[in-house]
């Protein structure tokens, strides 16, 4: 899985473009977040402070959410194209995705749900604690695994979501066993975290 993940990555550098650009935009994020900390901690530039800050919960923060998943869509189309013997640019990719914007804003919606969920996981001590901690562990896993399959769905089969649906229900049969372990792995990691 690996190695043919990096061969295809090979084949067209576009393909870390999105990547790319998730990574620039976590990063002034991060800048800004810490540049407001700093401007609280010297009293300096408090008011801008207080302006970004609010700016960057009211506005970027949420935005995050749709920004990533249309960045995932966009190399889902790269992927899909250099698997296909294609060579697309990633402007290409980006007006392909603009065609499905709106499944792309409801998965986003449903991101930006689930990350609200994974929050509420309990603090409380006890057996209720915990499984209620394990449900909301699974949920998010299941959540990280149909939006792995929703978002190439959307963008490379153009299916509208209600139509993905019967889809996943058959997905459990047809996964390959290796693929089920590394998704069992996975889960159980961020389960024990």
């Amino acid at each position: 899985l690996l190695k043919n993940s990096f061969k295809v990555v090979g084949k067209d550098k576009d393909i870390i473009k999105p990547t790319i650009h998730m990574v620039m935009f976590s990063l002034i994020l991060t800048t800004l977040f810490f540049g407001v900390l700093l401007s609280f901690f010297t009293g300096r530039y408090v008011g801008w402070g207080i302006l970004v800050l609010l700016i960057l919960i009211s506005i970027l923060t949420p935005f995050k959410f749709f920004y990533y998943i249309r960045q995932k869509a966009d190399q889902s189309w790269i992927v899909y194209n250099t698997i296909c013997g294609k060579d697309i640019s990633y402007s290409d990719a980006h007006s392909h995705t603009k065609l499905q914007k709106s499944n792309l804003r409801k998965i986003a919606f449903i991101e930006i749900i689930m990350k609200y969920v994974g929050s509420q996981r309990s603090r409380k001590d006890g057996i209720g604690g915990v499984l209620i901690n394990l449900f909301l562990a699974a949920l998010t896993e299941i959540w990280d695994l149909l939006s792995h399959y929703m978002i190439p769905a959307v963008v490379v089969e153009q299916k509208p979501l209600k139509q993905i649906v019967p889809q996943i229900k058959s997905l459990k049969n047809n996964v390959p066993a290796t693929l089920v372990g590394v998704f069992g792995i996975d889960f159980v990691g961020n389960v024990i975290g």
